[in-house]
């Protein structure tokens, strides 16, 4: 991949296009040998209860066509049997949740929705929703799918479900789940791409209850920091791939480094 692309595209599609994402890269953090031998990871109840998030806040055409609930009824009977069935064959290939999830699902949406923060994103014109980016870092095709994209003010947003949205504690989440790799992969897709310096910031929505949603924008010494390390782990990922080589961990001085 020689030049630079900025489209709009479903999740399906995206998902085809045969470049390196941060979600699989998460894995070389840890070395290029898990990356090479990761599996496809199976996809919990939790992934499914974010996916139904971002779809009703960014994709809202998508969301009832996407989205389905199994209803709640007993699949030992009968009529449970064949009520399961029908739904599930109306919404194959669809993200299927289960009933109790849909209360969770709705009450993190509110909880973003009538938050200040983004009813101002809302009135912003020029504001990107699930923007495809793709380009080439260290000579690795490169793909991501920005949640919220704001060109002219240089912000990208991206919306994480959690259990506690508040920073002192989102903050161990955004170093256990790796956000930290994503937000600096991303960032340093979308400087190459649009040529310009950008600033990040998480929308952390509790899906426990009460549900509130916090945004969080990134300190620009901590976001330069994490894309110094990524940009680090593409060298050497770059590196495995020429080679066809991805040995197992090792120690070394990247691993050392502490993620506050």
């Amino acid at each position: 991949m020689s030049k630079s692309l900025v489209c709009e595209m479903t999740e399906s599609e995206y998902r085809s296009l045969p470049a390196l994402n941060a979600s699989r890269f998460k894995a070389f953090h840890r070395s290029p040998f898990h990356f090479f031998n990761q599996k496809e990871v199976e996809t919990t109840e939790a992934m499914k209860i974010g996916t139904a998030i971002h779809t009703a806040m960014l994709e809202p055409s998508l969301y009832h066509s996407e989205i389905g609930y199994l209803p709640d009824v007993d699949g030992r009977t009968t009529e449970g049997k064949a009520i399961k069935k029908a739904f599930e064959e109306h919404y194959a290939g669809k993200t299927i949740l289960k009933a109790a999830s849909k209360d969770v699902v709705e009450r993190a949406c509110t909880a973003i929705t009538y938050s200040p923060e983004w009813r101002e994103i809302k009135g912003t014109q020029g504001m990107r929703y699930e923007q495809v980016l793709m380009c080439d870092l260290h000579d690795v095709a490169c793909k991501s799918r920005l949640d919220l994209l704001d060109v002219e003010r240089g912000i990208i947003r991206d919306i994480k479900s959690c259990d506690d949205a508040n920073i002192e504690n989102f903050k161990y989440t955004v170093k256990d789940r790796l956000y930290w790799l994503q937000a600096g992969f991303y960032t340093l897709m979308a400087e190459k791409v649009f040529d310009r310096k950008f600033n990040f910031e998480f929308i952390a929505v509790e899906t426990s209850e009460p549900s509130s949603a916090l945004f969080h924008a990134v300190d620009e010494q901590e976001l330069d920091r994490w894309k110094n390390l990524v940009d680090i782990l593409l060298l050497e990922y770059s590196d495995c791939l020429k080679a066809d080589y991805w040995p197992k961990p090792k120690n070394s001085v990247l691993k050392d480094l502490y993620i506050k």
